[in-house]
């Protein structure tokens, strides 16, 4: 079979680029001085990060997900399921992009960079081969990776880890994924297998109990209370969705299985 490129630029999802928003948040609110060096650092992190490793984990997800997709009406048109790729030939390709970030972590910024490069082929290899399957376990697994995100700004700025701001970030994650989760369920049932384990009422009481959890903190600790009361507003915009429905068919018409 010839190589595509493009089927392989396909596997990588540059799409899901806008994540990166969250290492350079972390490394902005940690950082005690904006520097050009951070500004590099940032720059240089964002290909060895989202391109290689996130590239290599996003294939495993798709070669796992290939017999799945391949009955599916739209995803069945997926490099691997499709056949423009095939699962050996996927599976190089993620094994060479995740061992070179790794590489590349370690000779430009440190065993620790490394470290966490690691922690994140943990979590997505537990997503994709168990949380994926357990319903509520796969929305809080996947969240979870948003946190190391933080984890991996401030290490890139340097500084401390504002863990006031890192867990009301998440919360806030939690609160959003929980509403897109209730929009899925409600508007496109069938896109996802799991969905059928799931029910409006208890993606609601998550959303809420991340809000409230979000506000203890935000009017606890003043050192980041403007940062808080930020990310406490993004969790009320996620419970604000559960109860809008026009807000819901809202997402649902942006929302396409590709």
């Amino acid at each position: 079979m010839d190589m595509n490129p493009k089927s392989y630029l396909k596997l990588i999802r540059l799409r899901f680029s806008i994540t990166y928003a969250t290492v350079i948040f972390a490394a902005i609110v940690t950082s005690q001085n904006v520097t050009i060096e951070l500004l590099k650092s940032i720059i240089v992190l964002y290909p060895v990060f989202n391109i290689l490793l996130y590239g290599g984990l996003y294939t495993i997800n798709a070669i796992a997900d290939a017999d799945t997709d391949s009955s599916d009406t739209a995803k069945k048109k997926r490099p691997i399921p499709s056949g423009e790729v095939t699962k050996k030939q996927a599976t190089t390709f993620a094994a060479i992009l995740i061992a070179t970030s790794i590489m590349i972590a370690y000779a430009f910024f440190g065993p620790k960079m490394a470290a966490v490069f690691l922690a994140f082929i943990a979590l997505n290899l537990f997503y994709t081969y168990l949380a994926k399957k357990t319903p509520y376990l796969d929305m809080l697994t996947a969240t979870s990776t948003h946190s190391l995100r933080f984890l991996l700004g401030a290490m890139l700025a340097g500084g401390t880890v504002p863990y006031p701001v890192m867990i009301s970030h998440w919360l806030a994650i939690v609160s959003i994924g929980t509403a897109v989760r209730a929009t899925e369920l409600q508007f496109l049932p069938y896109s996802k297998p799991i969905l059928k384990h799931y029910s409006m009422q208890p993606l609601k009481a998550v959303s809420a109990a991340a809000t409230i959890l979000a506000a203890a903190i935000t009017f606890t600790n003043t050192q980041y209370f403007g940062i808080n009361l930020a990310l406490l507003s993004a969790s009320a915009v996620g419970f604000g969705i559960h109860i809008s429905t026009p807000a819901r068919k809202l997402i649902a018409s942006y929302k396409q299985p590709v």
